[in-house]
């Protein structure tokens, strides 16, 4: 067993050292296969002010990722004086096994409800494990925004108000003169606002104005 140190950054936590069996070479390959089922997983459970990833996000996956490569996971609550943990262990249909413990200090005095805080522990403690056994991170709720690439939305140009459309209306209406004028007195702002459609249909509309013949 590793004691902790003071160089520990989680020292209430103590890890046994992963041991297996003699021969691995099997039961890595598998492990290897389960990659393409295994995702990191979305912290989406609220409890006082944290949030977390519940063992029901953990297992449907693992399931998957055992039963297509042939391995099974058997997780057992473990204890010893003064702490309480779990015990997993991974195993192949070749024989091969993988093996690793995990436990936290644990006063049975200090809690009123024993077989509930005993569950609890456990729980969280199966939690670890898995995400341990199999390299699965949990992630707060930016995770979503980082894992997958979003295309933004262009955001809505100001359009042209009413005033200055019907201004621009009005010079066109009188002529290509009057509407060339029109445009070299508004500001760097307004021409912005206008589109190349609205521009084009002014600049056609006072074309069309000069162009006809005066009357008598």
């Amino acid at each position: 067993m590793r004691l902790p140190d003071e160089n520990d950054r989680f020292p209430e936590i103590y890890e046994e050292p992963l041991t297996h069996s003699r021969e691995i070479g099997e039961i890595s390959a598998a492990l290897t296969g389960t990659l393409k089922y295994i995702k990191d997983i979305h912290k989406n459970t609220a409890a006082f002010n944290y949030k977390y990833a519940p063992l029901e996000m953990f297992t449907p996956m693992i399931r998957e990722a055992c039963l297509n490569n042939n391995l099974f996971v058997l997780q057992s609550p473990s204890s010893s004086p003064g702490r309480m943990g779990v015990t997993t262990l991974l195993t192949h249909s070749s024989g091969q096994w993988i093996r690793g413990e995990v436990a936290i200090p644990f006063n049975s005095k200090e809690h009123k409800n024993l077989p509930q805080a005993a569950g609890s522990i456990c729980t969280y403690m199966r939690r670890y494990a898995l995400g341990a056994f199999f390299s699965i991170a949990s992630h707060g709720d930016d995770y979503d925004a980082v894992e997958a690439e979003k295309i933004e939305e262009p955001k809505p140009q100001p359009k042209a108000g009413k005033a200055l459309l019907t201004k621009l209306e009005k010079s066109a209406s009188e002529g290509r003169e009057s509407l060339t004028k029109a445009f070299a007195a508004l500001s760097a702002k307004e021409k912005k606002l206008l589109t190349d459609g609205q521009v084009a249909t002014f600049r056609a509309k006072a074309m069309k104005v000069s162009a006809a013949p005066v009357g008598n």
